[in-house]
């Protein structure tokens, strides 16, 4: 076997983290904004536009996409909430 990539370690810790928050929001009625599966590819790694140059970081492209979606989730999520059409 070989030696596990830093990145590997590190995706693995915060796989395991975000599931862990996904449980807790589902049992505690919280919303959550799942930005992972949206940067991601099939085999859960940072798609390359979504990432700068060093594959760890976030790229303003990646931003972009989160911000919209962000936006989209807690916008349904207020006008339900709340009972109004806030578009």
């Amino acid at each position: 076997m070989g030696k596990r990539g830093y990145q590997d370690y590190v995706n693995t810790h915060v796989l395991d983290m975000n599931q862990w928050i996904k449980q807790f929001a589902s049992e505690n009625d919280l919303i959550t904004l799942d930005f992972q599966p949206l940067l991601s590819d099939e085999n859960g790694i940072r798609k390359k536009e979504y990432a700068t140059p060093d594959g760890s970081h976030i790229s303003s492209a990646g931003y972009d996409k989160l911000s919209r979606y962000a936006q989209e989730v807690l916008t349904y999520s207020v006008s339900v909430q709340f009972g109004q059409n806030i578009r």
